[in-house]
């Protein structure tokens, strides 16, 4: 890098320009858009009330869907082993071995938590 380097020698040009009467025309196109932007209209009582209206429907409808989803799973307790026995049977033989595999392992599970 040049050491002896000196700004006096660089001058003071801008490298930047403006048109004429940008400055005295930004207040003019800015009160313009602001007053464009007031202008525009503003959403009803009406809007607002659908909207709200929407989100209760919204929160209704997954209340619902919750409380079928709980009676749901309380009706499963209800099932006779036969009907369990019929679905077990209907399996694929993989399948039974698989499930056969996990209940075995939920009882050592069981018999080791007695220790406890």
């Amino acid at each position: 890098m040049n050491k002896e380097f000196d700004f006096s020698q660089v001058g003071k040009r801008m490298p930047y320009s403006v048109p004429d009467d940008f400055f005295g025309e930004l207040e003019e196109n800015v009160m313009r858009q602001a007053s464009a932007i007031a202008a525009e209209p503003k959403p009803s009582a009406w809007r607002k009330r659908i909207a709200w209206g929407t989100c209760i429907s919204a929160a209704a409808a997954v209340a619902l869907l919750l409380t079928v989803n709980v009676n749901s799973t309380k009706a499963a307790d209800d099932v006779s082993e036969e009907a369990v026995n019929v679905a077990f049977a209907q399996l694929a033989p993989e399948d039974q071995a698989f499930l056969l595999e996990v209940w075995e392992d939920s009882e050592m599970m069981d018999e080791q938590t007695e220790w406890y």
